[in-house]
């Protein structure tokens, strides 16, 4: 499917929809913005759901795993040093990790869907202000 179907078709889209039409890269037929416009909104989602979504998921999933993990440890047949150890770093990982995003936000699946979600719904308000 070529570009120009592609446009054509978004632009068929009903208006209450996705609020699309008001986009300025669709109002004209000009290829090029098109292209850019696709393009640069791809990649700020992906950006988006591999750095939040993604990777603060898997960091979080890993952190419950170790705790699990610890649990079924033999510690009993450490050395005392060893044991100290131990049970300090159990005692240090009994949370689980979570990645934040300026030390407030925990960055998981969630907080992408709210970040797509809020994204949607600014744009929506920025296209009614026009």
């Amino acid at each position: 499917m070529s570009l120009h179907m592609v446009a054509k078709h978004l632009r068929q889209l009903p208006p209450h929809l996705f609020e699309i039409e008001h986009c300025s890269a669709l109002k004209t037929n000009d290829i090029g913005s098109l292209t850019t416009f696709l393009l640069l909104l791809s990649a700020e989602v992906f950006g988006t759901f591999i750095n939040c979504g993604l990777i603060g998921s898997e960091l979080t999933a890993q952190s419950k795993d170790v705790t699990e993990k610890l649990y079924f440890i033999e510690w009993y047949n450490f050395s005392v040093k060893n044991r100290r150890m131990f049970f300090t770093f159990q005692t240090a990982i009994t949370q689980p990790y979570e990645m934040k995003a300026g030390g407030v936000t925990p960055m998981n699946m969630e907080t992408f869907s709210d970040i797509i979600k809020s994204s949607y719904s600014f744009f929506n308000i920025l296209q009614t202000v026009e």
